[in-house]
């Protein structure tokens, strides 16, 4: 068995939200007073970034609450997404189904993808990798945050598991 975790971190979340909230400080104090008969722009344009830095900021925290699980049992690689206390199981798949797995930039194929899913929780582009699965011959996708220690596991496990069916 095999297991870790992955969230996101609030540091830079609260940097991001820091950088925003200047920007539409700024965008606001260029505006200069306009109106229109009796209505001042500038009080609905500062009224609408403020709503638009609440909404930011609570999308923002939301994301924050967001685990994910990565467990390797047996011949099973599970996936649960935890978010306060609920916990869900988003992908239950068998290691022998598992047709890629990798840096989403090695992956090249024509196979005809039916779903593709994102169980990430960094804003990084750079940690992306990949896992191809067959589901009654049909294959799936989805983007996760593995560490090394569980890409070599799996790896590991593959090829134990490959190994195995050829002796037989």
């Amino acid at each position: 068995m095999y297991k870790e975790m992955v969230q996101r971190k609030k540091f830079p979340a609260v940097i991001l939200l820091f950088i925003t909230l200047i920007t539409f400080i700024c965008l606001s104090d260029l505006l200069p007073k306009v109106t229109i008969g009796s209505i001042n722009i500038k009080i609905f344009v500062t009224m609408f970034f403020n709503m638009l830095m609440v909404a930011l900021c609570y999308m923002e925290f939301s994301k924050c609450k967001v685990k994910y699980k990565y467990l390797i049992v047996a011949d099973q690689f599970i996936i649960h997404k935890i978010r306060g206390e609920e916990v869900t199981i988003r992908e239950d798949i068998k290691l022998k189904d598992i047709e890629f797995i990798g840096k989403n930039c090695d992956y090249s194929s024509d196979a005809d993808i039916i779903s593709s899913k994102k169980y990430i929780c960094s804003t990084s582009i750079g940690s992306k990798f990949c896992c191809v699965y067959k589901v009654e011959n049909k294959f799936k996708k989805f983007y996760f945050e593995p560490s090394d220690g569980l890409m070599k596991k799996i790896k590991l496990l593959k090829e134990k598991s490959l190994f195995q069916w050829l002796t037989i």
